[in-house]
């Protein structure tokens, strides 16, 4: 199954052109997720600490016009209000269904590296931002194709609240 994934970053362009995804950022990759350290293995009664520790979210893409801005946000620390990634498959119809979504409340640039070599095929950049609040959405597809019911979840970093 093929996949696309995009992100809308608040203010800094990219250069996608495909039909509905004008002016996002196309990503190649991205990484993130959650750590809980657990004492069950430690005689411990609950088995959870109860504070997670959430990663930052990178991503890897090819360098476009969005490189500079995203390395002049790194630079200055600039707070960025929102941005989300999310992620299509074909649904019925040919019609992209987008069922993986990850919206990031006021982030900023943590990580910007560029990597290329000789001969390759694109110079390629890391890029990761550190967030106040993520939500994250699934949603799965019908048998016809369609949009199913979607499963949320949130964390707000500075509340340390989950929902």
């Amino acid at each position: 199954m093929s996949v696309d994934i995009y992100l809308k970053l608040a203010g800094i362009p990219g250069e996608c052109e495909k039909q509905g995804h004008e002016n996002e950022i196309e990503v190649m990759s991205f990484s993130f997720g959650a750590n809980q350290t657990g004492s069950f293995h430690k005689g411990g009664q609950g088995g959870g600490a109860g504070k997670a520790s959430i990663s930052d979210l990178s991503i890897m893409k090819e360098v476009d016009k969005s490189s500079p801005l995203l390395f002049q946000a790194c630079a200055t620390g600039r707070h960025i209000p929102d941005a989300t990634i999310y992620s299509q498959k074909a649904g019925g119809n040919n019609t992209p269904v987008t069922y993986y979504e990850i919206k990031m409340t006021d982030l900023m640039v943590s990580s910007h590296q560029n990597s290329g070599s000789g001969g390759g095929d694109a110079i390629m950049e890391t890029v990761t931002f550190n967030f106040a609040r993520l939500d994250f959405v699934y949603t799965g597809q019908t048998k016809e194709g369609g949009k199913g019911a979607p499963v949320k979840a949130f964390f707000d970093v500075r509340k340390a609240e989950a929902g």
